[in-house]
C-alpha cells in the first residue's frame, strides 16, 4: 500500500469510509495510491468519522470542496456500522454535490488478499455473522466474482456451492479464522487482511474514472439478511384519581 504527499500529485481526492464491521476506518486515495488513514478497533463511527474528516483533511492541507467521490463499503456486515457510514456518506454527497460509489465489502477484503498474493484458485472473503455463520463471496485470481455475497452457515454444510475440491483458497476477513476448521476439502491458507477503506477507495476511484456512480437517493446497505428489528412493548397503566 503506497502513501502519496498530496503536493506531488495532481490527481483528484477520492474519500474512503468502511465500517461494515468492528474495524472502523477512513482514507483518502486517489489513483496513484493512499495518502492518509485513519482506523480503529470497535470504534463508534457516529462518533468519529466527522471527526476523522477534520483531521484528514487537514493533514492532506485540501478543504472539503476539493474532495470529488465519496466511496463507502454496503456491507454485508453490522446493521449499525452500515447505517452510519452510509448515511454520513450520502450526507456528504448531498451536501458538497458530488458522486457517491457503494462498495461491497467483501470485494474490498478480496481486493487485499490478492494485492499481497495473487496465486490462489478462489479468493473467500467471509465477515463474522456469529456463531457458525459468515457473509462471504468468491472471487477467481483476477478479481472477477464467481459467487455474489451470500450467507453461509458452516454447522449445516461444510461444502461451498461451485468450487472443486482440493482448489487452493485464501480466506480473509473478520470471519475467515472461525470457519477455516470447516474446509477440509480444501487447501486453505488464511489471510490477515481485514476490511479497510484503502481497499474500498481503490476500487471506488476505478469505479469513479468509469462514471459508474450511485444514486444516493437510493443506495442502500446489502445486508444479505434483514436486519432484527424489534418494538419494544410498553405497558400503559391507567391511573385512577
Amino acid at each position: 500500500m503506497s502513501f502519496l504527499n498530496p503536493q506531488t500529485t495532481s490527481q483528484p481526492p477520492i474519500l474512503a469510509i468502511e465500517t461494515a464491521t468492528d474495524y472502523c476506518s477512513m482514507a483518502l486515495c486517489n489513483r496513484d495510491g493512499i495518502w492518509f488513514n485513519k482506523e480503529e478497533l470497535k470504534a463508534d463511527p457516529v462518533r468519529v468519522l466527522s471527526d476523522w474528516l477534520d483531521r484528514l483533511t487537514a493533514e492532506a492541507d485540501l478543504g472539503l470542496a476539493d474532495l470529488k467521490a465519496i466511496a463507502v463499503s454496503i456491507g454485508p456486515g453490522s446493521f449499525t456500522g452500515l447505517r452510519a457510514g452510509i448515511s454520513f456518506a450520502k450526507g456528504l454527497s448531498y451536501g458538497l454535490d458530488i458522486p457517491i460509489l457503494g462498495i461491497s465489502s467483501l470485494e474490498g477484503i478480496a481486493l487485499g488478499m490478492r494485492m499481497i498474493n495473487a496465486d490462489f484458485d478462489y479468493y473467500l472473503p467471509m465477515i463474522d455473522a456469529r456463531r457458525d455463520e459468515v457473509y462471504m463471496a468468491v472471487y477467481d485470481r483476477d478479481g472477477k466474482s464467481l459467487k455474489k455475497a451470500f450467507s453461509h452457515d458452516f454447522s449445516l454444510t461444510v461444502e461451498i456451492p461451485d468450487l472443486e475440491s482440493r482448489a487452493k483458497l485464501a480466506l480473509g476477513g473478520s470471519g475467515a479464522a472461525k470457519t477455516e476448521i470447516f474446509l477440509k476439502n480444501y487447501e486453505t491458507t488464511l489471510s490477515e487482511i481485514v476490511s479497510h477503506a484503502s481497499y474500498i477507495g481503490i476500487i471506488g476511484k476505478k469505479r469513479y474514472e468509469t462514471k459508474i456512480w450511485d444514486d444516493r437517493s437510493t443506495l442502500a446497505p446489502d445486508y444479505i439478511k434483514e436486519p432484527n428489528i424489534t418494538t419494544a412493548k410498553v405497558k400503559i397503566y391507567k391511573t385512577l384519581n
